[in-house]
């Protein structure tokens, strides 16, 4: 949750600064080695959604789709969390692009089906009220 919270931190916008990650990248950026700053770029851009794993190689990849904008799924780059989730299972997550790849932020929080239904039920009828 720390992660979560943290990642969240650093990708918000704070007026009239910026965000953390740029402020950083600005002041600091020429002493990171080329795809540590490749990733901070990303994490700066991503955003968390909903995302179910539709497929693992484990210790390598996962393709994951995201339940929140329908976008096309996308294949990560990821050694540790395909190890242990499966099809089917569910995740708040930034897919973060790097270079000629994507891959997931440290912040992770799984799902169980039934939240997932519950989430997606209540921002349906949220937006709903909107229009």
């Amino acid at each position: 949750m720390w992660g979560c919270a943290f990642e969240d931190f650093l990708t918000r916008e704070w007026e009239p600064e910026g965000n953390v990650v740029d402020l950083y990248l600005g002041r600091r950026g020429w002493r990171e080695p080329a795809l540590a700053k490749s990733y901070t770029e990303g994490l700066g851009d991503a955003y968390v959604s909903l995302h179910e794993v539709v497929a693992t190689k484990t210790g390598e990849t996962m393709v994951l789709r995201d339940l929140l904008t329908g976008a096309d799924p996308v294949t990560v780059r990821e050694k540790s969390a395909s190890k242990t989730l499966q099809p089917g299972d569910r995740i708040a997550v930034r897919v973060v692009p790097v270079r000629d790849h994507h891959v997931i932020s440290g912040g992770l929080l799984p799902f169980a089906p039934a939240v997932v239904d519950l989430l997606r039920d209540g921002l349906r009828n949220v937006l709903k009220l909107r229009r």
